[in-house]
């Protein structure tokens, strides 16, 4: 039994010195002292792409107190962010997720940088090379996200005609400048013409066709330019109406009517005389005046109207007077016969057509008789009695019937 005892022994000797032959610091960490590991540095902010204040993590013995290591062991740390990268130094370009705490240190420092902005968890985990302890501790930290870039929205209107466009623009930043120009360059020579979270400018005449407005917004990082669409289709001419003929034309009553129309042509959609509209009528067997009335309107919703009056008068609607002179000359007397047409203000349409002799009935001599009639029955009876009774000379007939319309 001693023998093997000492060969025991022997052997822990042996090991002993060869870990101290090739780990001349090495020694055996006490770790019944080493209760935890804590961040001893407050929790921090740090804005993305920039790096940390110092990050300590602290060895501590029950009573909450530093408490140093007897051995050289390996500290890892992890981050929830899948971003997140962790540096010996402010300064250097390289990461690790693993650092060296060294024998007689309880305190090891770091830097922490990340490119996603958001709250995260750094998990730090101290392991013993030897005895393969575990002591595990957390912290949040905070990225800011990054400056926002200003967006600016605008809504442009489209190229179809109107008589006037609105665009409308807003922005993330809630400040912005807006600039109407001629040409379609954003750039800093916008200035500060005006200054708006909201925007909205309404184009109405012609002379906006072309131009462009122009926005700057700038924001924490950056500034940003944008430009709206060129206006264009701004039309606010009316198109042109022309009559084919006269604006106050006269026809005899019964006659027909024959429309003439018209042409029309705009400044941008050219030719519209297929769009006329013509309303209104003409009632060729009724004396007076009638309106037609022609409408035409372009793309833009510009309209224009024009009227033509067509006057209707005479015709069948006339009256003949039969006149005999006093009783004192019916012997000699001569019979008179007048026509005029009705609708008339003047003597232009009256004939008088003289009779040799007085009229005369199966019921006496008629000393005066005035016969009023609106139709074209009666008309012709009247200048049928009048011709058998020879009251009108043969040459006067025709004239006669072109009164009555006949």
């Amino acid at each position: 039994m001693k023998k093997y005892f000492k060969i025991g022994f022997c052997i822990v000797i042996i090991f002993g010195g060869l870990l101290v032959a090739f780990y001349p610091n090495f020694s055996f960490a006490d770790v019944s002292k080493i209760e935890k590991i804590i961040f001893t540095t407050d929790v921090q902010t740090v804005e993305i792409n920039t790096f940390s204040e110092k990050i300590t993590i602290q060895t501590q013995n029950s009573s909450s107190t530093s408490e140093a290591l007897t051995e050289t062991d390996d500290l890892s740390v992890t981050s929830s962010s899948p971003t997140g990268r962790f540096y010996s130094n402010n300064t250097t370009a390289s990461s690790t997720d693993t650092f060296v705490m060294s024998s007689s240190t309880a305190n090891k420092n770091f830097y922490y940088k990340d490119s996603s902005g958001g709250l995260f968890t750094i998990t730090a985990t101290l392991k013993t090379r030897i005895t393969e302890n575990l002591w595990t501790t957390t912290q949040n930290i905070t990225i800011n996200p990054p400056p926002s870039i200003p967006v600016i929205t605008i809504s442009n209107p489209d190229t179809s005609s109107a008589e006037s466009k609105i665009i409308t623009a807003t922005t993330t930043e809630g400040t912005f400048w807006q600039s109407i120009r001629t040409d379609s360059v954003c750039d800093n020579s916008l200035g500060a013409e005006n200054f708006f979270s909201y925007s909205t400018t309404t184009f109405s005449s012609e002379s906006d066709n072309g131009k462009t407005v122009c926005y700057k917004a700038i924001g924490i990082a950056s500034t940003t330019y944008s430009i709206s669409n060129t206006i264009s289709g701004i039309d606010t001419t009316t198109p042109i109406i022309s009559l084919i003929g006269e604006n106050s034309i006269n026809i005899r009553r019964g006659s027909a009517y024959t429309e003439q129309g018209a042409t029309s042509t705009d400044n941008v959609d050219g030719d519209l005389t297929a769009n006329i509209n013509i309303s209104g009528t003409v009632n060729t067997s009724s004396n007076g005046s009638y309106v037609i009335t022609y409408s035409v309107a372009d793309n833009a919703g510009n309209s224009a109207t024009t009227t033509r009056t067509v006057n209707v008068a005479g015709g069948r609607h006339a009256r003949a007077t039969v006149v005999t002179p006093p009783p004192s000359d019916i012997e000699t007397g001569t019979t008179t016969l007048v026509l005029v047409e009705l609708g008339s203000s003047d003597q232009k349409a009256t004939t008088t057509i003289e009779t040799p002799t007085a009229t005369t009935t199966p019921r006496g001599r008629v000393l005066g008789v005035s016969i009023s009639k609106e139709d074209e029955i009666t008309a012709r009876n009247l200048l049928d009695m009048l011709i058998k009774k020879n009251l009108i000379e043969p040459d006067k007939i025709p004239l006669a019937k072109e009164i009555l319309g006949l």
